[in-house]
């Protein structure tokens, strides 16, 4: 899935995002479709159910497709705040929507 993913959304405009450093939002509402936003959520707030397999063939494939930003939406970089310091409101209010959830 995600390879495909990277061949027919990703490679195609790489250059192109990459000299603007601009991600669209189409393409962030389709990762979110997959369910591969924040693939540092835990699963109990809506993040990708995974174990360390399978979590590692996502970003070898993902490495192989992704520009720098949207690596960053996969790996939703903000999340892991709120998922190492955050309160459980905290993470009960915003994990769900950072997962695309």
């Amino acid at each position: 899935m995600v390879r495909d993913f990277g061949r027919k959304e990703l490679e195609p405009g790489y250059k192109e995002r990459c000299q603007k450093a601009h991600v669209p939002v189409e393409l962030i509402k389709k990762i979110a479709d997959l369910g591969l936003m924040g693939l540092n959520i835990p699963e109990k707030y809506g993040g990708f159910p995974k174990d360390t397999v399978t979590i590692g063939v996502i970003l070898e494939e993902m490495a192989k497709w992704a520009d720098d930003g949207a690596w960053l939406v996969f790996n939703n970089f903000s999340s892991g705040n709120i998922v190492g310091l955050g309160s459980e409101e905290l993470k009960q209010e915003w994990l769900p929507k950072m997962a695309g959830r």
